[in-house]
């Protein structure tokens, strides 16, 4: 049985592969029969019946289009890899065979070049993203209409909400392997707009599909996302511009384009999760105290109002610098803090470290506690009925931690270790992303 399902302009639907005979007549008239001598060509190999397959239609293409897709990745959280590319053109339709089962991601790809996923120095302008499931023995059809455009339009503005004037505007798909590339001149932005002097701008010409909007300051360095929605603009049809704002986030003197978490570390800055020092410096490598996580942690949800009247910790005073983040913890359930040996209320202790095991247990927490459906122990040093075990199997679930190799073994979580700025800025980013 087939069944569709529409998406924006997209149709997507799912049918079993059919097998056609056909049977061809070897007494045509004009036809000289070989010797029984003659070899005969092998038959084809059987088709592979654990394997899928993407296929469908694609109008109003021209010849240096194709269409795309990646799958989550499986070692690097948040990211993707790459499947396959293949040029369409004018041919009206596509397919991709030999597909083992699961998410993927299709996309128009406009422009693109032969044997590579970017059309000059630019980047492939993306249309249409659609998530399918490829099951084996089957083909899933995405089938593509290559729509019009659209224009964005918004303010730039930077720490504190002032606009910012000379702002380099940039647009990628939505499709995290553009994200990384340093400076702003990525993705399908023509000319990369500049921001006026009250800070405002207007993108035209982008194709139909969501869109991922950041910006970089006049230096020319990319430092900037969108808080609403991810960064990414849901355009699903030409009609009046999107309307959306980006925030520029600090520029750390110790966070370079190069650095390992440099997207990780500047979200938390644009989200507002957490801010730098007075020097300048994010101080990555510097370990989180659990004042500190707290304080990441209510600013991420927004900085919720607290009804507790009473202090809940006794060591976490009214006039306490973190009492309002700290405060929140308990009343959302994410701590209950520690026993005080004096017998009076628990103590949060503010200025320890806060270890791996206590921050997968926060965002656990977080998330509502969600049980994991992992068969065995994912980690070598997180034992079954733990006390953080749940918590931990999750982290490494949903892709949150992948943990230390440990060959030929089980990887290790380090439950006790502490944990980093840097590290906190990752695991929040992907958690974001869930």
């Amino acid at each position: 049985m087939g069944g569709s399902n529409r998406i924006g302009r997209v149709r997507v639907r799912t049918r079993g592969l059919a097998v056609v005979l056909v049977v061809v007549s070897l007494f045509a008239p004009g036809v000289v029969l070989a010797s029984s001598a003659t070899a005969m060509d092998p038959p084809p190999p059987p088709p592979d019946l654990t394997k899928g397959t993407i296929a469908g239609s694609f109008t109003g293409g021209v010849a240096s289009d194709g269409v795309a897709i990646v799958r989550d990745s499986l070692y690097s959280p948040g990211l993707y890899d790459w499947i396959q590319l293949v040029e369409v053109g004018t041919a009206g339709s596509y397919q991709m065979t030999n597909l083992d089962p699961g998410s993927y991601h299709v996309a128009f790809a406009a422009g693109w070049v032969p044997g590579g996923p970017v059309a000059g120095a630019a980047g492939a302008p993306y249309g249409v993203v659609t998530d399918v499931v490829v099951t084996a023995n089957a083909t899933t059809i995405v089938d593509f209409a290559k729509g019009t455009t659209q224009s964005i339009s918004g303010v730039v503005t930077g720490p504190g909400g002032t606009p910012v004037a000379g702002a380099t505007v940039c647009t990628s798909p939505d499709l995290v392997f553009f994200l990384r590339i340093p400076g702003p001149g990525c993705g399908s932005t023509p000319g990369s707009p500049v921001t006026d002097g009250a800070g405002a701008f207007t993108i035209s010409g982008l194709p139909i599909g969501p869109t991922r909007v950041s910006a970089g300051d006049s230096s020319g360095e990319l430092n900037a996302g969108v808080k609403a929605e991810g960064g990414v603009v849901h355009v699903v049809s030409a009609g009046p511009t999107t309307a959306i704002d980006v925030r520029l986030g600090e520029r750390f003197a110790d966070v370079p384009n190069a650095h390992g978490f440099f997207v990780e570390i500047n979200w938390m800055s644009w989200s507002e999760v957490a801010g730098g020092f007075a020097d300048g410096t994010f101080r990555p490598t510097n370990v989180v105290s659990r004042q500190a996580m707290a304080s990441f942690l209510y600013n991420y949800e927004g900085a919720p109002a607290i009804t507790l009247s009473e202090p809940f910790f006794a060591d976490v005073p009214s006039d306490h610098p973190f009492y309002g983040a700290i405060q929140w913890m308990a009343e959302s359930g994410l701590s209950t803090g520690s026993v005080n040996p004096v017998e009076g209320k628990p103590l949060f202790k503010p200025t320890d470290s806060v270890s791996r095991q206590a921050m997968a247990s926060f965002l656990w927490r977080n998330a509502g506690e969600p049980t994991s459906t992992l068969p065995s122990a994912f980690f070598d040093d997180v034992a079954a009925g733990g006390q953080f075990f749940a918590a931990v199997q999750w982290m490494a679930e949903s892709g949150l931690s992948t943990g230390t190799p440990n060959p030929p073994g089980k990887p290790r979580y380090k439950l006790v270790n502490p944990v980093t700025r840097q590290a906190v800025s990752a695991f929040l980013y992907r958690y974001d992303r869930l």
